[in-house]
């Protein structure tokens, strides 16, 4: 899985006063240092799972102004294949992205609102959230002759006139009891409090995706940091 990070406004300076930010999160011009989320790639095999979080320096003076870094951060966590990743919050985008997944968001005793699109192709919309304290409507847009399948989908939070999650699926795969995309996005935009942020998660059976994925995971880069799980204590290692 691969994951790109915009933003939809530049980041606003928060005093040291507020304690928001630690001192170290200021340099010696007062100006507040931010990494800022850039790029994130998961590879989950059989024997392990490799994710790599790829991060930009940000200054924010007193005065507002803004300065973006040529330093990028790289950080590589490993972890074992028996790990579960059913809780964590990039494996549910990533279901998501596949056209699957969609049920635990959604309002369980509401009746949905049925449209027909086209042949077996219907629009379904939902109460439902995006989190617990994310309320809104899901409009899916789903074929019940390919195990429900969610070819398109929507959420609006309720505080909010344009969605702030869009998902687009191409055709799906099926292998024996598993279906998902071939290859899928998620766009999520203006959830956050902090960042007001657009992430675009590209998943699915795709060569090209999973060439691109396999070759960021493997880099060897100098100035990483890799935190490994996989023996009984954690071990961190930093690549010169």
């Amino acid at each position: 899985m691969k994951m790109l990070y915009s933003y939809l406004q530049n980041p606003i300076y928060v005093s040291p006063d507020t304690g928001i930010y630690k001192q170290i999160d200021y340099d010696r011009n007062r100006r507040l240092i931010l990494w800022r989320p850039l790029e994130k790639y998961i590879l989950s095999t059989l024997e392990r799972t490799e994710i790599v979080d790829i991060y930009q320096l940000f200054f924010v003076s007193p005065e507002g102004e803004f300065e973006q870094s040529e330093d990028l951060y790289r950080i590589k966590h490993i972890f074992p294949s028996d790990c579960p990743l059913d809780g964590t919050y990039e494996f549910k985008h990533f279901l998501m992205a596949s056209g699957i997944g969609f049920l635990h968001y959604l309002e369980p005793n509401s009746p949905p609102e049925i449209e027909p699109v086209k042949n077996t192709v219907f629009r379904l919309k939902y109460s439902g959230n995006y989190g617990k304290e994310v309320k809104g409507v899901w409009e899916l847009i789903l074929d019940p002759n390919t195990f429900f399948f969610v070819q398109h989908a929507l959420f609006t939070n309720e505080k909010m006139v344009t969605p702030s999650v869009e998902v687009s699926t191409s055709r799906v795969v099926i292998d024996g009891p598993l279906h998902y995309a071939s290859q899928g996005t998620l766009v999520f935009s203006g959830m956050t409090r902090k960042r007001y942020e657009k992430i675009k998660i590209f998943a699915g059976d795709n060569l090209e995706l999973r060439q691109e994925v396999y070759q960021k995971i493997k880099e060897e880069l100098s100035g990483t940091d890799i935190v490994e799980f996989t023996g009984k204590k954690p071990v961190r290692i930093f690549m010169k």
